[in-house]
């Protein structure tokens, strides 16, 4: 944590520059935030892993020492917000990690008395995968907690660094708590996880109420809104695969010694879509607008008695962290949804061209939808010499589900500029949640 504020120092120019991110990941989905961001890329992939086949390389960790120390000598690492996200080796992990160190221990100084905004996203794994780094990463990961500002990991990533197993409502309170305790003291937390359990939160966020209420800022075209809510899977449709993503927002500053902590309920979307976890986690810390403890401690209690979403309603007047939330929420929905709509609008395009020409041959976008196990295993298809192959299915079908940050961007910054639009929260009531021991999540 950040030096505090010396009364009686005189403060010199502002040390961090605040319109200005660095983000050091794999993929860099933050540009179009409201920051100018300074990217680090930790590896130089051809293409993202889910086209099934990748070429490139990993950056070193001499290299990224270097590059910082470029940043270093001509004064330009200034970041008011830090972002870290894939980093797959522990040497490069521990590079990164001194850098974060080093920056807020300058800001943090009597000279400067400012803090830094650093959001941690511990990329390690997934429940039905396993890791996606070396093991000898996850204490590096463990010791980095104490420095951030906020952390975004999944079940399994949570679970790993909190070491414990999230089978309940108590261990999900306990594990917040670890990571929201010494020696991690992570203020704010956002833990995701699909599930069937639901009665934690919100009614509206499900598939069948969005139908009826549909998305701010679409809410003017019915027509759109009925074909996105379409691409949502029904609470129905298959039994064996959870239909809904809980997400809690968790905060606990220094100044208290409970847990304040939103859930958020999100129908998934039809396909596999890569990325979206380093899109959520650039808006929450694009969105995020830091305050001062006591500014938080401030807001937490004006709302510790109220739900801040009725039943059925919208989230107002949430504090910090949660709005983030809210709002990073909303717009990877959306995004993934028009995407999901582009994805359809191209296989459509696509099959009725091909019945109005029967003789001509459209191999990019042709029959990749839906996924087929057996078909999604077959390698390109060869053709005459000096072409090139056509690509797998699955690499087919990945191209046309690229998110399409770039091309909706109007639609983020949309969110931005509205104060009040967000994604509908639900307040935890723990001590009541707390009594029964047999709810599962």
């Amino acid at each position: 944590m950040s030096s505090p504020h010396q009364p009686g120092v005189k403060r010199t120019k502002p040390f961090l520059q605040q319109d200005r991110l660095l983000s050091v990941q794999s993929h860099v989905v933050s540009g179009y935030v409201g920051y100018d961001v300074d990217v680090i890329n930790t590896v130089q992939f051809s293409n993202h892993t889910g086209y099934g086949h990748t070429n490139g390389c990993k950056t070193t960790p001499e290299q990224l020492t270097s590059v910082f120390s470029g940043l270093e000598v001509n004064g330009l690492g200034r970041w008011a917000k830090v972002l870290t996200g894939y980093i797959p080796g522990a040497s490069a992990l521990t590079v990164v990690g001194d850098e974060v160190r080093k920056l807020k221990d300058r800001a943090g100084s009597a000279k400067y008395q400012e803090d830094v905004v650093y959001l941690l996203d511990p990329v390690m794994g997934d429940i039905g995968k396993g890791l996606y780094v070396a093991e000898d990463v996850i204490p590096i990961y463990r010791s980095l907690l104490s420095q951030a500002t906020i952390i975004t990991p999944n079940q399994f990533e949570t679970e790993l660094l909190a070491e414990r197993k999230i089978d309940s409502i108590k261990s999900l309170h306990e594990a917040l708590d670890i990571l929201h305790s010494a020696p991690h003291s992570v203020p704010h937390v956002c833990r995701q996880h699909l599930s069937e359990y639901t009665s934690l939160l919100p009614k509206e966020g499900t598939a069948e109420s969005l139908k009826t209420w549909g998305y701010p800022g679409l809410a003017e075209d019915e027509g759109l809104r009925q074909k996105l809510t379409d691409g949502i899977r029904g609470d129905l449709d298959q039994e064996d695969e959870p239909m809904v993503l809980a997400c809690f927002a968790s905060t606990k500053t220094s100044g208290s010694d409970s847990l304040q902590t939103y859930g958020f309920a999100l129908p998934t979307v039809e396909g596999y879509f890569s990325g979206v976890g380093d899109l959520f986690s650039a808006l929450v810390l694009g969105f995020f607008k830091n305050e001062t403890s006591s500014e938080v401690d401030s807001a937490n209690r004006e709302n510790t008695t109220a739900n801040t979403s009725n039943e059925d309603g919208r989230p107002i007047d949430l504090p910090p962290f949660a709005a983030a939330v809210s709002k990073a929420l909303l717009g990877v929905q959306q995004i993934l949804l028009r995407t999901h709509l582009h994805t359809l609008q191209v296989a459509s395009e696509t099959k009725r061209r091909e019945r109005q020409d029967s003789t001509s041959s459209i191999p990019e976008e042709a029959d990749c939808i839906p996924s087929d196990a057996e078909l999604d295993s077959l390698p390109p298809t060869p053709v005459s010499k000096g072409a090139l192959p056509i690509p797998a299915r699955t690499a087919r079908r990945m191209r046309m589900r690229e998110l399409r940050i770039i091309q909706e961007k109007g639609t983020l910054l949309k969110l931005a500029e509205d104060e009040q639009v967000g994604w509908p929260a639900r307040l935890l009531d723990w001590p009541q949640l707390l009594l029964d021991k047999q709810m599962h999540v």
